[in-house]
């Protein structure tokens, strides 16, 4: 079963050497820790948030508005107005009388009332079936 696996007189033989391990290592743990964050920090645009205009704020005025200057009254004499005058109402139509329709009387036939059916008879009692028990 070991005889697939190398053994580590293989797995030696075929290692890189330490100097440029630790020179890719040192460059990688650059390019992670200080490139990238740095790069990112440059290229990204930071979105301000505003908020959706969904209603108006109420504005205050001022506690005493400024009284305004009345204008000075003018002093030419105008004639009054004649007083309007009201419609004359239009006069209405008088109905006309209708003829009065006399009803004749209706004669009311007599209807003769059914007869009531006969009685029936009392059915007979039943028997006693309790002493078969």
């Amino acid at each position: 079963m070991s005889d697939n696996c190398p053994t580590w007189m293989e797995l030696k033989r075929h290692d890189t050497p330490y100097p440029a391990t630790l020179l890719v290592s040192l460059l990688f743990h650059i390019l992670v820790l200080l490139v990238l964050p740095l790069a990112t920090k440059m290229l990204r645009r930071p979105k301000e948030y505003t908020r959706p205009k969904t209603f108006q704020l109420v504005t205050m005025s001022p506690s005493r508005p400024e009284p305004q200057p009345k204008p000075a009254p003018s002093r030419v004499r105008t004639e009054p107005k004649p007083a309007p005058t009201k419609p004359v109402p239009k006069a209405k139509p008088k109905p006309t009388p209708q003829k009065a329709v006399t009803r004749k009387p209706v004669e009311q036939k007599e209807i003769p009332a059914k007869p009531k059916p006969a009685p029936e008879p009392e059915p007979a009692p039943e028997e006693d079936l309790s002493e078969l028990e």
